[in-house]
C-alpha cells in the first residue's frame, strides 16, 4: 500500500550508500557543489553523505546526538562533512533518548528512557539550525531519526523552509506513513521513490 501510494512519478534516480544506510535521490539534476544537505541520524554509517558529497561536491550538515554517532563522525576526514551533536525535533528542546529494542544497536529514539542505558540530549528544530547556521535554503533534508521525522515534517514552518527534495525513513505501520505522505503532499511534495521504509519526495517546480 505504501509502495502505490507513494508510486514512483517518472523521474531517473539513483541510490548512494551501503545497503543499510543506502537512499535514493533525483538523478544528476539536484545536487551540485553549492548545495546544501541536512543529514539527521547518522548513527555508524555516513556512506549516503560521504557519496553525495564525493559525486556532487556538496556540503552535508549531519545531526546526530548518540554517543556512538558522536565518536564515529569523529573518525570522518573529510571539510565538506559538518557534524554537529544534536538531534532533530519540532522546537529547541532537551529531550530523552530511549535504546533500541535490539541490544548493541546504535539507533536511540526519542521517549520515556528505559533505565540508565537511556539518555538526554538537546534537540533543534530544522529552522533554529539553519538560522544558526547561517542557511536560508534547503536542497535536501534526509531524516533518518526513529520516528521523529512526524514530529520534524508537520512542524515545519513551509513557507520560510521548503527543502527541494525530503528523503526520510517512516515508523509506525502503514496508515500513520501514508499520512505522512498525504501531509507532504499537500505542501507541493511529489514521491519518487519507496526503498523499503524510506521514500524519496521532491518540491513540485
Amino acid at each position: 500500500m505504501l509502495r502505490l501510494l507513494a508510486r514512483n512519478v517518472g523521474m531517473a534516480t539513483e541510490r548512494h550508500g551501503t545497503a543499510h544506510g543506502a537512499w535514493v535521490i533525483p538523478s544528476g539534476i539536484l545536487l551540485d557543489g553549492d548545495s546544501v544537505v541536512y543529514s539527521g541520524g547518522v548513527g555508524e554509517d555516513a556512506t549516503f553523505d560521504a557519496a553525495i558529497i564525493g559525486k556532487y561536491g556538496c556540503n552535508v550538515f549531519a545531526f546526530d546526538p548518540t554517543p556512538r554517532a558522536i565518536a564515529y563522525a569523529g573518525t570522518i576526514d573529510e571539510p565538506r562533512f559538518h557534524f554537529v551533536p544534536v538531534g532533530l525535533w519540532s522546537e529547541d528542546s532537551l529531550q530523552e533518548f530511549r535504546p533500541p529494542a535490539i541490544p548493541n544497536r546504535v539507533n536511540y529514539s526519542i521517549g520515556s528512557s528505559r533505565g540508565s542505558t537511556g539518555f538526554t540530549a538537546m534537540c533543534r528544530s530544522v529552522e533554529s539550525l539553519m538560522h544558526e547556521l547561517g542557511h536560508s535554503d534547503l536542497t535536501l533534508l534526509k531524516l533518518d531519526i526513529e520516528g521523529a521525522e512526524y514530529e520534524v515534517l508537520r512542524s515545519m514552518n513551509w513557507g520560510r523552509v521548503k527543502p527541494r527534495a525530503l528523503c526520510f525513513e517512516v515508523h509506525g505501520g502503514v496508515l500513520r506513513s501514508l499520512r505522512l505522505i498525504r501531509f507532504l503532499r499537500k505542501r507541493g511534495y511529489v514521491p519518487v521513490a519507496v526503498d523499503r521504509w524510506n521514500v524519496t519526495m521532491v518540491a513540485r517546480a
